[in-house]
């Protein structure tokens, strides 16, 4: 194959993303040499945009991010950044075929993340063996690898020769999805603020760690969240409580549930009540004439406090 004929676009200008950690000349450096490296191999690359390359061989299409490599590359000496990508790229298509990264933490925390999963997740005979744990009620957060064409789950079995316990993974794992880029909106729908969070992957997963990544989403009171599929959010925040929580509570379950039975990905019909870095379920039982939502009893309290101060 011959990746010189197969490139259609490539990027202008260094992303934003990367100005604090390497110049315009350098970026387009990188960009050369990962051009060089593709005519060498059999694979096309056919896009860069973004910091984000699209590369296929005859069997699949892998879209690769290149925030760890402009990473490690802004610590290094430029004179052996040729070697550097090339051995990155090695590594990277290699470990595809993930039995090599197991026997190499340092490649491999690089590629750590989360996947949110709801009651679809077969409890029965995989939960033992997934590393998981329950950050919202009635979800589980499930560690992963985030490979080029792919996600995989993590089994407890694959870490026993990994210098390092579930807590670290989790953190390492959390600031990798961190870093991920999502779309959001933030305006008001039938005069109630909303702010939504659209990826095709992590908008979910980056929900987790919500005043990190979305902090003008909490209003002083907390903030109402949605996690209909791993692709949206929607948050409402709570800035006052002379606001109608019920009006927000009722058009954010109306768009969720919509989203939950049509979108690809789906995680969970909950809605949550966010405040001061804790996640409260609504209590959710099915009617007759539909689902029916109940304040958290953590909520309850709060405004019956708020009221008599």
């Amino acid at each position: 194959m011959n990746s010189k004929s197969s490139l259609t676009s490539i990027e202008e200008q260094l992303p934003a993303k990367y100005e604090h950690l390497v110049s315009e000349r350098q970026y387009f450096r990188i960009l050369a040499y990962i051009c060089r490296y593709f005519e060498e191999k059999d694979y096309y690359l056919t896009e860069i945009a973004e910091g984000q390359l699209a590369v296929h061989d005859d069997e699949e299409q892998m879209d690769i991010s290149l925030d760890n490599l402009v990473k490690r590359l802004s610590s290094q000496l430029e004179g052996g950044w040729k070697q550097d990508i090339y051995t990155y790229f090695d590594q990277l298509l290699e470990h595809t075929n993930t039995e090599e990264l197991f026997r190499n933490f340092e490649l491999a925390k690089e590629y750590l993340t989360l996947r949110l999963y709801g009651d679809q997740i077969d409890t029965h005979s995989e939960q033992d063996a997934l590393i998981f744990r329950q950050d919202l009620e009635g979800t589980y957060s499930v560690l992963s690898l985030d490979l080029p064409s792919k996600f995989q789950v993590i089994l407890e079995s694959e870490t026993e020769n990994w210098p390092a316990d579930e807590k670290t993974l989790f953190q390492i794992a959390l600031q990798n999805a961190n870093r991920q880029e999502v779309e959001t909106a933030h305006g008001y729908w039938e005069e109630t603020e909303i702010v939504a969070v659209i990826s095709n992957e992590y908008a979910a997963i980056k929900m987790l760690d919500l005043e990190q990544n979305f902090s003008d989403s909490v209003g002083e009171h907390g903030a109402l969240v949605a996690v209909p599929t791993k692709g949206t959010v929607f948050i409402h925040p709570i800035r006052t409580l002379s606001s109608n929580l019920h009006e927000a509570l009722n058009l954010i379950v109306k768009q969720a549930n919509l989203i939950y039975e049509s979108d690809p990905g789906p995680i969970t019909r909950n809605l949550y009540w966010y405040h001061q870095g804790q996640f409260h379920a609504f209590p959710l039982k099915m009617k007759e004439e539909g689902l029916s939502y109940q304040l958290p009893n953590e909520l309850q309290d709060y405004l019956k406090d708020q009221e008599a101060s």
